[in-house]
């Protein structure tokens, strides 16, 4: 496997621990969390199936204690070694005639803990393999990581996605803070797409579902911009350790939508424009704003509105406007305007767009990921 894309699965599958740690089961990987001892705290359903053993001959032995001999040294002297060395791999020489590929690496967002924990990530090396590993693995992520239905009874929800490839770079999620009435929205895109991108969308996501969840209780965070810029930059020092491994940047939208006054406030890092559907007009929201992932201190592009009831938001990623046939024709925003009613269901208008979209595009398939979110503020 390509180093980038494993450093690329570990910073996907530690944000994705963090907020959906069920998920760990359904991945075609030996996964395993340890302490910085090296003694095993948590193991998936692939792990135990490997080893034969359930979690109560797992839980709290030494990992070197269940592998082969030459396995066991190299975890033994990682650990002992750990501060020195945060990421190492080995392969294995296996009796079967199998080599296996061991990777470990320090991470340290697990349970929100200031402690340092360590993943264990195991498989066959066998290059198609590894691949298709490497893929299932990011499908499964993405799958576990995109929200499923309307947050909130106040707020109807209507998406769209379709990966390039097997798996994208694309994203999007919601968070309902229900103390607040507060509703938080992001969609971006990492540039690119296929195994590393669609890693890449684990990180940003698990910022801004922990990073959310950390913030239900702040009572300074009132501030609807203060609390956009404040997560804005979180994800942005977070993606940028992680993109620093992989050189890929990312665009994003966040709005922060008060559900009982229909206050909304939006903040743009490098995304297209957005549309905001009225009674009897449609208006383009676009603010510029630095990329994800480019600058330690980045600038953000803000807007304030209110979300009457009924009036919704329409957000999207660039392959919408950007896919095109062969003879080089997009679906232009001006076109996808003229598609928005406020009138319409939102599902009757995303298919809509999609289908024109598709009829410009041609049955070859797309180039370019694409993913778009409507957001309708309902009548009380």
């Amino acid at each position: 496997m390509p180093p980038s894309v494993t450093h690329d699965i570990f910073s996907a599958l530690e944000a994705a621990l963090y907020i959906a740690d069920e998920m760990v089961d359904q991945l075609p990987l030996i996964l395993t969390i340890t302490n910085e001892t090296g003694h095993i705290l948590k193991v998936n359903a692939e792990c135990q199936y490997f080893f034969k053993k359930g979690p109560k001959n797992l839980l709290g032995k030494p990992f070197d204690s269940i592998v082969g001999k030459d396995a066991s040294h190299f975890f033994k002297q990682y650990f002992l070694n750990r501060s020195k060395k945060k990421y190492a791999s080995f392969l294995e020489n296996r009796a079967s005639g199998m080599i296996f590929s061991w990777k470990v690496s320090e991470i340290q967002t697990y349970y929100n803990s200031l402690k340092k924990f360590y993943m264990i990530l195991g498989s066959d090396n066998t290059n198609l393999i590894n691949m298709q590993t490497s893929m299932a693995a990011a499908k499964v992520i993405q799958t576990a990581l995109l929200p499923k239905n309307d947050p909130s009874p106040e707020i109807e929800i209507s998406t769209y996605y379709q990966a390039a490839e097997d798996a994208g770079g694309d994203f999007y999620d919601y968070f309902y803070n229900e103390s607040q009435k507060r509703l938080y929205v992001i969609i971006g895109d990492v540039n690119g797409h296929g195994i590393p991108a669609a890693m890449m969308t684990g990180t940003i996501i698990g910022a801004f579902k922990g990073l959310l969840a950390g913030f239900q209780n702040i009572d300074e965070l009132k501030n609807q911009q203060c609390t956009l810029e404040k997560l804005a930059n979180a994800i942005n020092t977070s993606y940028r350790f992680s993109s620093t491994r992989t050189n890929l940047l990312a665009s994003m939208a966040l709005i922060c939508l008060d559900t009982k006054t229909g206050v909304c406030s939006y903040l743009n890092a490098g995304h297209p424009m957005m549309f905001k559907v009225e009674k009897n007009s449609v208006k383009s929201i676009l603010k510029g704003g630095s990329l994800i992932g480019f600058e330690d201190k980045p600038k953000f592009g803000t807007a304030h509105f209110n979300l009457e009831p009924e009036e919704f938001l329409f957000l999207y990623t660039d392959g919408l406007i950007e896919n095109s046939n062969k003879e080089g024709k997009t679906l232009s925003p001006k076109m996808i305007k003229s598609y928005l009613d406020i009138e319409l269901s939102l599902t009757e208008q995303i298919n809509t767009i999609i289908q024109r979209g598709v009829d410009i595009w041609g049955t070859d398939g797309i180039n370019d990921d694409v993913a778009t979110i409507m957001i309708r503020r309902k009548k009380a």
